[in-house]
């Protein structure tokens, strides 16, 4: 039975949990749950008409977390009070209301959401997420695939709050901004996937039209991937780090422990004191099986670790940095990374992950041996017999091939 309708006694109930967090919260109810009857005993049409109202309800608590949806919730309101008014007269003032009130938001909000808005209250436009658990119930896939492709469609809706926002140029202009946020073509690609499922999902249930297709040949030929990204230069990493250090110290001990570590930047971010000792960090939070290791505190990155140990205030090493909806703290200073490397006119060639290459060239110069330098900064073995039985190398070795690398820092403190 699905979670949001229940049996009550001539009829099925819409119903909704409403989290403590946010009960009484910007209009949320300060009450257990929303709950409301369908009117009718079929369990079917009850579902159905249960999706509306948790569509909207959903609205309203998204609107308690994030002001930019708050517009859709109110919309969803005029809409029900409007479809429900058999008087004429009353129907019309609600109609003229509906007017004043989307031309307030365009004015405040632009002309975008003002439209929005009306689109919705006028039952011209359907909100997207409405159809978001109807979607959820039927999906018949392994459960780690559909916990990623929700995440997915989650964040795909954030993005188009209506079905009629969703079209060929909208859905361009996302890839866009996923490709300036640093997704890759495979990530992108992955969530393309997603979102066509839902939207063949509205086409089932005659949502949109059967002719439409948005996501046709969206994607282009593959983009560079991680393998394809350029190293920084010794200099250009320093050079980074001085422009860092002028107004961001966060950003500025990032880039020199990404230099001397050659660690991704979610591991560094992720990283809590706890798994920091005075000669090593401990790698838990790693994209891969070999991802998982120790790591030699490089002696010029040691004062930079104190430092950092000693100001936590949150338990991580890079304390103060903010986790998205899936628990990654990297996100938002790997924005300010990307606008200081473009600040430096670097292009899409250089990312972050450019310095973990910096580092894997410079342990090449140094003729360190390549079962080491996989073993330092987590990539798997390169040959079989290494990659199988292999426990890795000893801390004691991985520390004396990076200390064979050195960069033009000044002091750090």
């Amino acid at each position: 039975m699905p979670k949001y309708i229940r049996e009550g006694r001539n009829n099925w109930d819409a119903v909704l949990e409403i989290p403590t967090v946010l009960r009484g919260v910007n209009g949320v109810p300060d009450q257990l749950r929303f709950k409301r009857s369908t009117g009718t005993s079929d369990r079917r049409k009850a579902e159905v008409i249960a999706s509306q109202w948790v569509g909207g309800w959903k609205l309203q608590l998204e609107a308690a977390r994030n002001s930019d949806t708050a517009h859709l919730a109110k919309a969803v309101q005029f809409r029900e009070e409007i479809q429900a008014q058999q008087d004429s007269e009353r129907r019309r003032t609600l109609e003229e209301v509906l007017v004043e009130e989307a031309e307030k938001i365009a004015d405040i909000h632009g002309l975008k959401r003002g439209a929005e808005f009306y689109g919705v209250g006028a039952g011209i436009s359907k909100p997207s997420n409405t159809f978001f658990e109807p979607w959820k119930k039927q999906l018949k896939l392994k459960p780690k695939t559909i916990d990623q492709m929700t995440k997915d469609v989650e964040a795909f809706l954030s993005h188009f709050p209506t079905i009629d926002s969703i079209h060929d140029e909208s859905v361009l202009n996302w890839l866009d901004k996923l490709e300036d946020n640093g997704d890759t073509y495979s990530s992108r690609k992955r969530q393309v996937g997603s979102a066509r499922n839902f939207w063949k999902y509205l086409k089932h249930r005659r949502v949109v039209p059967r002719s439409l297709d948005p996501f046709a040949d969206v994607l282009g030929e593959p983009d560079k991937e991680a393998d394809s990204w350029l190293p920084f230069t010794k200099q250009q990493v320093v050079d980074l780090w001085t422009k860092a250090s002028e107004d961001d110290q966060i950003l500025a001990d990032l880039i020199a422990i990404g230099a001397h570590t050659g660690a991704r930047i979610e591991e560094l971010c992720s990283l809590k004191i706890t798994e920091v000792s005075d000669y090593s960090f401990s790698i838990v939070a790693a994209k891969t099986k070999a991802g998982v290791r120790l790591v030699p505190i490089h002696p010029a990155i040691m004062p930079v670790v104190a430092r950092l140990k000693e100001g936590s205030k949150d338990g991580y090493l890079i304390s103060g940095l903010n986790a998205d909806k899936h628990g990654k703290r990297a996100n938002a200073i790997g924005k300010r990374f990307g606008r200081l490397k473009t600040s430096q006119e670097f292009n899409g060639d250089y990312v972050f992950h450019s310095i973990r290459k910096t580092l894997v060239t410079a342990l090449e110069n140094a003729k360190v041996p390549e079962n080491l330098a996989a073993d330092i900064v987590g990539h798997d073995k390169p040959r079989i017999t290494y990659g199988l039985y292999s426990d890795g190398n000893e801390l004691e070795l991985k520390r004396e091939a990076l200390e064979k690398v050195s960069y033009p820092f000044p002091i750090l403190i």
